[in-house]
This record gives structure tokens, sequence and C-alpha cells, in this order.
């Protein structure tokens, strides 16, 4: 992960720009940039994780270096195999996680696709379904909201933060670090009970 200032040194970026934080505030724009360039290269076969926090370059990482490409982006990574079948299955139908198969009130159908609300109450329609939970990690428009209020079907809207609370309202997503227990004084126990 590019941390430090030297790494930021090295792919030619200020110390304001390292500085940037995404709108979650938990990490740098420059180190999730470089989580998905990892991503990318692992899907494409040039790059493996062999455990937590460690990448090492593949043959076929190497022998691109040796090449000498010009330029590494999503055109020059859809020439491998791996990373066309990975962009198609993470656009397409995307594995749905174990979390989601155990919900209290489990759902017919669960579409994982990026879209906006109109297109939304399309696939519904299209599945012959009549209600729908739109999720989305940031925050719906005024017009998105008012929309679904007037359309026939049932559609719940859950924003970023309400997604949030919910994972971590049922454990999802996240590993517990610590539990902390906040004591107050009881004052019926220094009360005079007799007087």
């Amino acid at each position: 992960m590019l941390t430090s200032a030297a790494g930021a040194k090295n792919v030619a970026v200020t110390d304001d720009e390292a500085a940037e934080l995404i709108p979650s505030g938990r990490i740098t724009v420059l180190q999730c940039r470089a989580h998905w360039v990892r991503t990318y290269l692992s899907k494409a076969g040039l790059l493996e994780s062999p455990r937590r926090n460690l990448h090492v370059i593949t043959g076929k990482g190497r022998d691109v270096l040796a090449a000498k490409a010009e330029r590494i982006d999503i055109r020059f990574l859809d020439t491998f195999e791996s990373f066309r079948d990975w962009r198609v299955r993470a656009s397409s139908e995307p594995a749905v996680p174990e979390s989601c198969r155990k919900c209290r009130r489990p759902l017919r159908q669960l579409f994982l696709r990026p879209m906006n609300p109109i297109r939304f109450v399309g696939s519904l329609t299209g599945e012959g379904a009549n209600k729908g939970v739109f999720v989305t990690t940031l925050d719906f428009s005024r017009e998105a909201t008012t929309y679904v209020v007037r359309v026939q079907h049932r559609i719940r809207l859950i924003n970023g933060q309400r997604l949030a609370a919910l994972m971590i309202q049922y454990g999802v997503g996240g590993r517990v670090r610590g539990t902390y227990t906040i004591q107050t004084v009881d004052e019926d126990c220094f009360s005079d009970s007799t007087g």
C-alpha cells in the first residue's frame, strides 16, 4: 500500500493529493486507488497475494515488465482472458455473499448491478416483482426519493449511511476488535433509604 511519502513521490503526486481522503474518511484516495490497481493486476494474473499484505509479481507480470508496455490500463488488461472473465462475472452475476443468504426476511431474487431507480423499477417489472430494495453506498437524490414514492412498486431505498448502520447491526463486513463497558454511578446505592 502506498502510505509513505516516498511511495507517493514514486507515483508523482503532491503532498496534498497523498493526504486527500475518500468520502468515508477512513483511507486516502491514493490508498484506495492502489487497492484497485492490486485487484486489477491480480485478476489479470500479473500479481498474486499469497497472504495478507504480501503482493508478489507473477511470471506473467515479469513478462509484461520485460516487454516494457507503454501503458498498463483497463484496455491493456482486457488482453488477459482471466481479467476479461472477472469483469464479465463482476458486472453480470456477482456471487451473493453468504451473509445475504441468511437474512431474516430474504428476498426472492437479488440483483447486484449498478443502476438508477428508473432502471431498477424496470428490472422489477421485467421480472414480475412488485417490491424491491435499492441499495447505494452514497445517497439518493431528491428526484430518486420522490420517484419511488410515485410508482406502484414497493421500493425501500437504503443509502450509504443506513447501509453502514445495517452492516454494523448484523455484523456484515467487519470484525469486533473490542468491547467496551460504560458504567454510571448508581445513585440508589448511595441514597439514604431511611429518610
